[in-house]
């Protein structure tokens, strides 16, 4: 398996074995000996909840003939668990399809981020990976024609102080909001429209217009959803995951699939070089080959150096992907200081490279100290 990082021990080697079975030769047998040393599968399950592998936990266990060897307690746990996510995904496609459906018939240009869009384009099935948030990105002259289309299907907007959070003027909240949450009060649905990708446009600079020229789709309940490019589409799960902090080995997991194609890689590479995300990216990559054994062409090997911004994303995926049996589910783990640490490394990592690096380090300054000044007043 080369020189993964999965030889660490507990629950993390084992979720990343699952996350990583594609890739990994000789992970079946590292797993048996990984799962054969557990010794709190109630702890296991609580770190595949935080890691948004539950799914994959509860596949390779039954491929593998462990289930049954799982603590009953633990077992209905992740059983149960998994269940509700698969309803939960379902029930997420359903709502995107009728969006759509409405967008549509409104002539509305919008693009779905992430979610139930990207397990369908990479799983090929909805019940792979947890849904959240319903994420849009919609044409920046379509907003008001969709917020008033979500109002009348029974998502009304939802004020940030309702979400429990403190609301500014309107310049203080597009540094800090580039979304627009709708929120269903029966369900509980959230539908959080975007008016760019990122909270920092410096980032990825790619206007509606270009993003829209170059979507694919993907079916969800039989219609056709614009999703971003396969080129482009990678280098925003980047982002967000360094936005967080690689919070989650899911968003790592993803990526690896979404570029285990070396045409599909080479395409993301030179997408990146594009708006200066290359090193950010081969640092990614770098940590998909240790961590879940992706392997990567030679000339990609060749161009991943031992740098200072790669030891720093990886000591900051070691302090995020500790065991999840630490961490509170219910905690709001965001306001830590660690985590904190964690968020300022991958924005830190994001400039290298940067074309337009001073305005992003200058947006970055402003977002810090607005961010400081919201927490004061929250006391």
């Amino acid at each position: 398996m080369g020189q993964l990082l999965l030889e660490r021990q507990g629950r993390f080697r084992i979720l990343g074995l699952c996350a990583c079975a594609p890739f990994a030769d000789g992970a079946a047998a590292l797993l048996h000996q990984s799962l054969s040393n557990e010794s709190n599968w109630e702890d296991l399950v609580a770190a595949a909840r935080r890691h948004r592998l539950v799914q994959p936990l509860l596949f390779t266990l039954k491929r593998e003939g462990w289930l049954d060897r799982m603590d009953p307690v633990a077992r209905c746990a992740l059983e149960q668990r998994a269940a509700l996510e698969a309803r939960r995904s379902l029930m997420t496609a359903g709502q995107v399809k009728r969006i759509w459906e409405a967008f549509q018939a409104d002539g509305i240009d919008a693009l779905l981020l992430k979610g139930v869009g990207l397990t369908q384009r990479l799983y090929g099935r909805l019940d792979m990976r947890g849904a959240g948030d319903i994420d849009i990105l919609v044409r920046p002259d379509h907003l008001e024609r969709a917020a008033a289309r979500l109002t009348a299907m029974g998502l009304p907007r939802e004020s940030w102080s309702q979400a429990g959070q403190p609301v500014g003027d309107a310049a203080e909240e597009d540094l800090v909001h580039h979304e627009v949450r709708h929120c269903c009060p029966s369900t509980g649905t959230v539908v959080e429209v975007h008016r760019r990708l990122t909270s920092n446009p410096h980032v990825l600079p790619w206007d509606f217009d270009t993003l829209w020229a170059r979507h694919e789709t993907v079916r969800i309940g039989g219609i056709a959803v614009p999703v971003l490019s396969s080129a482009q589409e990678p280098l925003y799960l980047l982002v967000h995951a360094l936005f967080h902090g690689w919070e989650r080995l899911r968003w790592l997991a993803d990526l690896a699939v979404m570029l285990r194609r070396p045409a599909d890689m080479e395409a993301a590479i030179m997408a990146a070089a594009e708006i200066g995300l290359r090193p950010a990216l081969l640092h990614a990559l770098a940590l998909c080959r240790r961590w879940l054994g992706l392997p990567l062409p030679a000339t990609v090997e060749a161009e991943i150096q031992d740098s200072l911004p790669a030891r720093a994303m990886e000591l900051m995926a070691r302090l995020a992907m500790a065991d999840g049996s630490q961490t509170d589910l219910t905690r709001e783990h965001w306001r830590t200081p660690l985590t904190y640490l964690r968020t300022r490394i991958g924005r830190y990592l994001l400039r290298q490279g940067l074309a337009g690096g001073r305005g992003y380090r200058l947006r970055e300054l402003h977002y810090g100290l607005v961010k400081l000044r919201r927490r004061a007043r929250m006391g």
